[in-house]
């Protein structure tokens, strides 16, 4: 299978900020924000987001991560 590149490192990086800004813009009580990360993808850009809306919000947001698998469980 042939891979293809979407985005390079700086344009994630730009993308990631933008997010974080309009979080910033729409958001003034900014002490109510909590990010949730989908365990493992998702938990890695959320966490990327709350550093950067830490740098632009000086607050940095409560971040929480779900597991979605269901190891352990009956049926999973």
């Amino acid at each position: 299978m042939k891979k293809m590149v979407i985005l390079e490192e700086k344009d994630i990086i730009e993308k990631i900020e933008k997010i974080a800004r309009k979080i910033v813009e729409n958001n003034s009580g900014l002490k109510e924000i909590v990010l949730v990360g989908i365990r493992t993808g998702g938990a890695y850009l959320a966490a990327r987001l709350q550093k950067t809306i830490g740098e632009l919000g000086n607050i940095i947001p409560l971040l929480g991560i779900l597991d979605i698998t269901q190891n352990g469980h009956p049926g999973g």
